[in-house]
């Protein structure tokens, strides 16, 4: 009897309080919508997503390589590594959002993004020649995890900015697509 009133009262609801659902306007024709290999191969969209593959490739190659790292330079056990990732992914985003902020406010979006990418390249060059020492060790986290997340803020919006407006879905799929195979291919290389 009870479930019988409440149906009564969910669908009196529906029907007399909920409002009904606006029209949404007719969508305009803006020409013909371009094809799925154009949005894939645009020079542009290329590019960025071949920069979300090589991100998420080091990222994970990384998470192999860093934990063992830390037991056979530091002694540390695995369960006391939040120690040094915790504190280097913290600071990380204290300090990568004025530098986003700074671009969005001045139009600077290619001097921040080529900036994360030479502090990438500057952080994985010292991790081959300092990864002997735990202090070294999460100093160079701290970088990494600046000019990742950097980038990592930047790429999808350089992404749906290039892609056309009637194939922004498909390049943000493609993105997510290169985002997840790096990912993929990162565990193996860093193996």
């Amino acid at each position: 009897m009870v479930v019988w009133v409440v149906v009564w009262v969910v669908v009196w609801v529906v029907v007399w309080v909920v409002p009904p659902a606006p029209v949404a306007p007719a969508r305009q024709a803006t020409g013909a919508r371009p094809s799925f290999a154009s949005v894939v191969l645009a020079p542009e969209l290329l590019r960025l997503n071949l920069g979300i593959f090589s991100l998420h490739m080091v990222l994970m190659a990384m998470f192999v390589v860093v934990p063992t790292a830390l037991v056979e330079s530091g002694g540390m056990a695995p369960g006391s590594h939040w120690k040094v990732y915790l504190p280097a992914l913290l600071l990380s985003f204290a300090v990568m959002m004025p530098p986003i902020i700074w671009a969005e406010k001045h139009g600077r979006n290619k001097c921040v993004l080529l900036g994360a990418v030479a502090l990438m390249l500057v952080s994985q060059l010292a991790f081959v020649a300092g990864i002997r020492h735990v202090a070294s060790i999460t100093a160079l986290l701290f970088v990494f995890f600046v000019a990742f997340n950097i980038l990592e803020a930047q790429l999808p919006a350089l992404v749906s900015r290039f892609a056309p407006a009637a194939a922004r879905g498909a390049a943000l799929g493609v993105y997510n697509t290169t985002q997840a195979l790096g990912l993929a291919l990162g565990g193996v290389v860093g193996g």
